[in-house]
């Protein structure tokens, strides 16, 4: 036998030796994908979640390394793990990668999506109202339907507006029992909120005006005893007034158009009531005034004399003697009898008699025109002008 053929013998004789060793002692590893599934809770699979804990169902075939990122990196984990949980500080979707290999070889990712939705809190505010409030200390009560992080409010109308809590990990303030604070007087908008989880929030706006001071009645026209022409005058303060009743006899004018004057501190308004059918007589009167807020005050009651006549200057003449002017003059009734010279540099009345129905006396004029207003009041201040004119030389 040639040793070629020797050769080849030999190699026939250990291929099966060479052939089943090979297969005996290589093993391909091969990683099955790993898994990932997302829910609200261990075990589940769910596309919301509602509390912003997310849990992680995995699987890795006995990965060698393993990796989860649950928001802005990869972070080891043991391939062992099959279950995990992650809070999230905020709603909306999220996806979460898993990767895992073997023997340093390439990475298996894998991730799944979920989305957080966050319930609002529901804030219901019964009080304070859309309202005008007549104190200072107002009265505050809500409820939220679960517990919140926190209550809070702020007055956007105060000198310096800032939220404040009104309480924390709380469902109501002021529900329970009373709860009040202060506000000073004047228009206020105020917002409640409550906060709840991922820092949810619901947010309640209520305005209101607070009027904790009472209309004061400084003074009524006429006095007690007095006259009046159908004219009747309250002076008072406050300026936010809702009406003023005039009370005389057994009837009442209202008014709630009174001028203000924001400027003045102390507010006046005339009113001038029909009393054709009190001429002559007596009655009473007394003013009511309330304002926004029901505050109110009350005037003394007051008798007054109705005149509703004029007095009548039934005679006017007059001498001239140098510059001494002589009046004879008579009047229907008793008066303040004056006069004004309307050709004077500064024009201004000048008394001739008070309580007096007649004038006979004399007057200096100086030199040259005159132009004399002669004016009877009675003590209702109804009143009679006449004009006269001469010229002293």
């Amino acid at each position: 036998m040639g040793l070629k053929n020797i050769f080849i013998f030999i190699i026939i004789l250990l291929f099966p030796i060479l052939v089943f060793g090979v297969e005996q002692n290589v093993t391909v590893e091969i990683l099955v994908e790993p898994t990932i599934c997302l829910g609200d809770n261990l075990g589940e699979c769910n596309d919301f979640d509602n509390d912003a804990t997310v849990c992680a169902t995995l699987s890795n075939n006995e990965a060698d390394q393993c990796q989860i990122n649950w928001e802005d990196e990869f972070k080891i984990i043991s391939p062992a793990t099959t279950h995990t949980c992650h809070g999230y500080g905020s709603g909306g979707e999220k996806t979460v990668f898993y990767r895992c290999r073997l023997d340093n070889k390439d990475w298996v990712t894998v991730n799944d999506t979920i989305d957080i939705v966050v319930e609002l809190p529901l804030l219901i505010v019964y009080s304070p109202n859309e309202s005008i409030y007549n104190s200072t200390r107002v009265k505050l009560n809500m409820t939220t339907n679960n517990t919140v992080e926190r209550i809070t409010y702020v007055d956007h109308l105060s000198n310096r507006p800032r939220e404040r809590d009104l309480c924390r990990n709380c469902d109501e303030y002021g529900y329970s029992r009373k709860r009040t604070k202060i506000f000073r007087d004047g228009e206020h908008s105020v917002t409640f909120k409550a906060v709840g989880d991922l820092g949810s929030f619901t947010e309640v706006i209520r305005t209101f005006f607070i009027d904790s001071k009472k209309p004061k009645i400084k003074k009524t026209l006429p006095k007690n005893n007095g006259y009046t022409n159908g004219s009747f005058l309250i002076l008072w303060e406050e300026k936010n007034m809702e009406e003023i009743r005039l009370h005389y006899d057994e009837l009442e004018l209202i008014r709630t158009d009174c001028p203000i004057d924001v400027n003045e501190k102390t507010q006046t308004c005339e009113f001038m009531p029909i009393l054709n059918g009190f001429d002559g007589e007596k009655i009473e009167y007394w003013f009511e005034i309330k304002d926004i807020a029901n505050n109110q005050d009350k005037s003394k009651v007051r008798e007054v004399n109705v005149d509703l006549t004029s007095p009548e200057i039934t005679k006017l003449n007059y001498t001239i003697n140098r510059r001494r002017v002589k009046f004879d003059i008579e009047v229907s009734e008793e008066v303040k009898l004056e006069y004004l010279d309307r050709e004077n540099s500064t024009p201004r009345w000048r008394n001739l008699c008070n309580n007096c129905d007649s004038y006979n006396k004399k007057k200096t004029f100086r030199v040259g025109e005159h132009d004399l207003l002669i004016r009877a009041t009675d003590k209702a201040m109804n009143s009679d002008i006449e004009n006269i004119n001469f010229t002293i030389f």
